[in-house]
């Protein structure tokens, strides 16, 4: 999470962008040093995981106005792109917003058919078809994913046994 606005009212959206970007800390980190950025759950909306948020566009109106982004795959409703860099490719995925509604209400659980429902997706069918045709077509040496999400199957150490937290991805 980036500025944690919670919320998609435009106007929020822009005065948390300028507060992050003003601060003594943030304002010389970002005139000195490359990076790149993808938002989080919490920078579009209140925790909404699965993307089904109204009112998501006025949040990626805010990030393309204070974002600089590489050239961006679905320009209109997506944020994910890819650059090179030297023998890297680096392929920065939205795993937020496409993805399957968090199982069991996305807290800790034990896995079960809805956490392992083989139709459940991270990235979307245009995103991942995006990806797996970069991935295809590919000529570095390195290629890096770059996302939100933890995706491995790692049980939580503070709940019972076998319990995995839904906001991650096991499947």
């Amino acid at each position: 999470d980036f500025g944690y606005p919670d919320t998609t009212a435009l106007a929020t959206q822009r005065s948390s962008y300028q507060a992050l970007y003003s601060g003594t800390f943030l304002s010389g980190i970002v005139k000195t040093v490359a990076r790149d950025h993808i938002w989080d759950d919490h920078d579009y909306g209140n925790g909404d995981g699965d993307g089904g948020l109204s009112g998501k566009a006025n949040s990626l109106q805010a990030f393309k106005e204070y974002i600089p982004t590489y050239t961006l795959a679905n320009p209109s409703n997506g944020l994910w792109h890819s650059f090179v860099l030297a023998n890297a490719e680096f392929f920065v995925l939205d795993t937020r917003q496409y993805r399957t509604d968090q199982p069991n209400g996305d807290g800790v659980s034990l896995l079960n058919a809805e956490a392992m429902n083989p139709a459940n997706t991270l990235l979307g069918k245009k995103q991942r078809g995006w990806l797996q045709a970069g991935l295809i077509s590919s000529t570095a040496t390195w290629n890096v994913l770059a996302q939100q999400v933890l995706f491995a199957m790692l049980q939580s150490t503070r709940h019972p046994p076998g319990s995995y937290s839904m906001d991650k991805w096991t499947g």
